[in-house]
């Protein structure tokens, strides 16, 4: 079963931010007396105009190096898991893939999340395991430092462009 479809007995979330849409049909049996659906939490008006707290993400730039000799199979590992990672994971908030105009081999992603919780499922998810198993090999180096915004207001400007 693929990571981002529901599972049966399992709260999951559903829904839009102010720059995005979502439409959500749900096909169930429905068994007179059984429960089907159940709509756990509506979301606010002030949730939903700020679905995320700047102060609570987390950014990284990851640093990585991959031996030459595996460059483009890691390259369509990487680029598909941080397509993947920003379709289906509403905590993952930029995923932005770069290498080198020098070498080609130096890889730079800067990593957005929404809050600490977001990461920790992120780094559990299908995909992403997939990726990293599936590259372990390839990568020479790994530097995943923690950065912190020098102007955390301005975060908030550049989710503003997007709504």
């Amino acid at each position: 079963m693929h990571d981002d479809v529901p599972h049966p007995n399992v709260r999951h979330w559903n829904g839009a931010t102010p720059w995005s849409y979502c439409e959500c049909m749900t096909v169930s049996n429905i068994v007179a007396g059984e429960e089907h659906a159940v709509q756990l939490k509506r979301v606010t008006d002030e949730e939903f105009t700020s679905p995320i707290k700047h102060e609570n993400m987390i950014v990284r730039l990851a640093e990585i190096e991959v031996y030459p000799e595996y460059l483009t199979e890691y390259l369509k590992f990487a680029n598909e898991v941080d397509r993947l990672s920003v379709e289906r994971e509403p905590g993952v908030v930029c995923l932005f893939p770069m290498q080198s105009a020098e070498d080609s081999t130096q890889i730079r992603i800067l990593e957005i999340y929404a809050s600490e919780e977001a990461y920790q499922s992120h780094i559990k998810s299908e995909h992403f395991q997939n990726y990293k198993q599936g590259t372990m090999h390839m990568v020479k180096s790994l530097i995943l430092p923690t950065m912190r915004p020098l102007d955390p207001e301005s975060m908030k400007l550049i989710f503003k462009k997007h709504q």
